[in-house]
């Protein structure tokens, strides 16, 4: 099976048999404590961790319904429900990083390597093929929310 990568916030959510295990020794940059523990405790509950695995048994419309989770606790998510306006935002497990070589940069998620650190076009068709995510059409890589 493919792996799918959601690698900022979780790291590398890979399948097994009868579940899911999430490797956070692969994902740059290192999930900061409170988001590992969100995901354990609250998002994905009921698994095992061993060193940087953490291993989960559930079903992949859990793990979509996890993300979905995730999407509606943003910023961004909270600003467009109060408003009933559309908002674009970077989604969950992503991150922004300013424009390269351009003369007035805007921030972008990170799409290629070089000129960035990180490549997050799998992150991004994780939400569009598993959410149905709607990509901002300047191609910045935000979700629509």
């Amino acid at each position: 099976m493919d792996t799918i990568s959601c690698s900022n916030v979780c790291g590398r959510l890979q399948p097994i048999p009868g579940g899911w295990t999430l490797d956070f020794s692969v994902g740059r940059p290192t999930p900061t404590l409170s988001d590992f523990n969100a995901i354990v405790t609250i998002i994905l509950a009921g698994g095992r961790q061993s060193g940087n695995n953490y291993t989960v048994r559930k079903n992949f419309v859990d793990i979509k319904n996890a993300f979905r989770t995730l999407m509606t606790k943003t910023y961004t998510a909270k600003i467009a429900a109060a408003t009933g306006a559309t908002v674009f935002g970077a989604l969950p497990g992503t991150y922004t990083d300013q424009e390269k070589d351009a003369r007035l940069p805007l921030m972008v998620v990170p799409n290629r390597v070089p000129p960035y650190d990180d490549d997050l076009r799998a992150d991004l068709t994780f939400y569009k093929t598993y959410l149905s995510v709607t990509l901002d059409p300047e191609g910045h890589g935000y979700g629509r929310f």
